[in-house]
């Protein structure tokens, strides 16, 4: 499991604190604010795990101006000097944002994740150099029953920048082999970089690959040396158009083995574009994806008839997302919620082929 309450989980992922967060943190402590002063100077800007690491400028000192902010609110506490002082470094700096920066995903098997990706959310036109929620949320799930995934062969389809896959190689390593999939060259470079952040080359070359896979293009005939017992995917649902694509790829890939199954997360950020691709299989983030992404799907689950996959999803857009859900059904797989997270919108499923007497 992702480690998410703690002040370093908080640093580490840079995710935006809040006084009422710090008083949180405070009553937990059950000691001096001094003395919490100097725990959360250990825990985030002085822990030996962030040192190496370029954690966001920009995040940084809004941390620590919250922090100080949250303890000037006490006006009889002394507030510790470093704060400022860090204040003033950070300030002394080049006023330009990084392109890049690091965040550390902290496991609760004393592992942590290296994790380089892009300042913005849509660089270079792509939609892969970040991480996305769905991700956190799948690899949670999947953590939590690690066994699903022992001794399995595994692909993820758009794994972007690798965190859902790096996560779960480093939470187990009874996994049989990860394949990584993208489409961009520039995504493809960035997942490498992150593999080598986490991996020695020996464990890289054992149990991964990082390949190219486009779902509009992925066939029966891509697919014939190739057999997978699980199938993986976070945030690929955003644009109703590769729902068609999609759902086949999933397609091919369950076929190839009954007993593969495939786990979809998805945020349901638009409610049109998730239901388009709930009824294709659900990946979706862009509605021209969804026929692309559900005939890959497809071929990947013909390779292996014990082929399972589950997809994980942030809905943005409900009709993008139902339009990918009804391509999926519409080419013949069984399409079953398995959890949703409703505080963020993201739906996880599972797919697998249907029986050819129930067609």
């Amino acid at each position: 499991m992702f480690i998410h309450n703690t002040p370093a989980a908080y640093y580490g992922r840079a995710i935006k604190i809040t006084s009422d967060i710090l008083e949180k943190w405070y009553s937990e402590f059950n000691n001096t604010v001094e003395e919490f002063q100097k725990y959360l100077l250990h825990e985030t800007i002085d822990n030996p795990l962030f040192a190496c690491w370029s954690i966001r400028v920009k995040y940084r000192e809004t941390f620590i101006k919250t922090i100080i902010k949250w303890l000037e609110k006490h006006q009889s506490l002394e507030i510790n000097s470093r704060w400022y002082e860090l204040i003033a470094d950070l300030a002394s700096r080049e006023s330009c944002e990084q392109e890049w920066c690091h965040t550390i995903y902290i496991l609760d098997n004393n592992q942590f994740i290296i994790h380089r990706q892009s300042t913005a959310l849509l660089s270079h036109g792509l939609t892969g150099l970040s991480s996305w929620p769905a991700a956190i949320s799948l690899g949670d799930y999947l953590m939590k029953r690690i066994h699903l995934l022992e001794n399995k062969r595994i692909i993820e389809l758009g794994a972007g920048s690798g965190l859902l896959g790096l996560t779960l190689l480093k939470y187990s390593d009874k996994i049989l082999s990860y394949t990584f999939t993208d489409y961009s060259p520039m995504i493809l470079n960035l997942l490498r970089q992150n593999a080598l952040l986490n991996f020695s080359e020996y464990q890289i070359d054992e149990k991964m690959k990082i390949e190219e896979l486009d779902w509009n293009q992925y066939s029966i005939e891509n697919n014939h040396n190739n057999c997978f017992d699980c199938i993986l995917a976070a945030d690929v649902v955003y644009d109703p158009s590769v729902i068609e694509n999609l759902v086949k790829t999933i397609r091919i890939l369950l076929q190839k083995n009954q007993h593969c199954t495939a786990y979809i997360a998805n945020a349901i950020r638009n409610e049109s574009t998730y239901e388009q691709f709930r009824k294709a299989l659900n990946v979706v983030y862009d509605p021209s994806v969804i026929e692309n992404l559900v005939k890959t799907i497809r071929i990947l689950l013909q390779k292996n008839q014990h082929c399972t996959a589950y997809i994980a999803n942030a809905i943005r857009n409900e009709s993008t997302y139902e339009q990918f859900r009804k391509a999926l059904i519409q080419s013949c797989l069984d399409v079953r919620s398995v959890e949703m997270d409703t505080s963020q919108s993201i739906e996880i499923i599972q797919l697998a082929l249907l029986p050819k007497d129930s067609i």
